[in-house]
């Protein structure tokens, strides 16, 4: 019983709370050729944002995004979490 109820404090106390969209994130898209190595389709990156498609199978997507902590989460652990919505 104990164990149980660490467990639903534990979850409480790591609930989200607040959450932030971020959008606009830089993209590549990549093909795996051998461990760490990628062959891309171009240099050039694209703007992706929720909704947008982003592979194939047997592609790689690096997503890159620079972002400003909002002030209320400084000094308090937070996360990242990406959301598949198409199985919402």
């Amino acid at each position: 019983m104990q164990r149980i109820q660490r467990l639903i404090q534990y979850l409480i106390n790591h609930q989200v709370l607040t959450s932030i969209q971020i959008s606009d994130w830089s993209a590549k898209r990549g093909f795996y050729v051998e461990p760490t190595k990628y062959e891309f389709e171009s240099e050039e990156t694209t703007l992706v944002n929720e909704g947008d498609w982003l592979i194939n199978s047997g592609t790689t997507m690096f997503l890159e995004k620079v972002v400003s902590i909002p002030e209320e989460w400084r000094n308090r652990p937070f996360g990242l979490t990406f959301l598949d919505r198409t199985n919402c």
